[in-house]
């Protein structure tokens, strides 16, 4: 189980920074987050709140987490095993940015 938890911290921390800071073949993610970006025009609408999330490696990790927790552990466990996964990752984003 901890062991689950520990590599589930560390493929959120990896997919939360693939989605929010790095290109990836083709550019295929920098083009999607201007894509994004461009339509972004009104604060608080669906454009603006995609556009946070792909730019933003704890909002990303957050929801990763919850999504691979549910997938892992099911409903509702998963739920309370990805918001603890989240915890971590954001740990370890602090902590790789200090």
């Amino acid at each position: 189980m901890i062991l689950k938890l520990l590599l589930l911290t560390f493929i959120t921390y990896r997919l939360a920074e693939m989605v929010s800071e790095e290109e990836l073949p083709f550019g295929i993610m920098a083009r999607i987050r201007h894509f994004v970006g461009e339509r972004a025009t009104h604060q608080y609408g669906l454009w603006w709140t995609l556009a946070e999330l792909l730019s933003c490696s704890l909002c990303s990790g957050f929801w990763i987490a919850i999504g691979l927790g549910w997938m892992l552990f099911g409903f509702p466990d998963g739920v309370w095993y990805g918001a603890a996964v989240a915890g971590a990752q954001a740990f370890l984003v602090r902590s790789n940015n200090a």
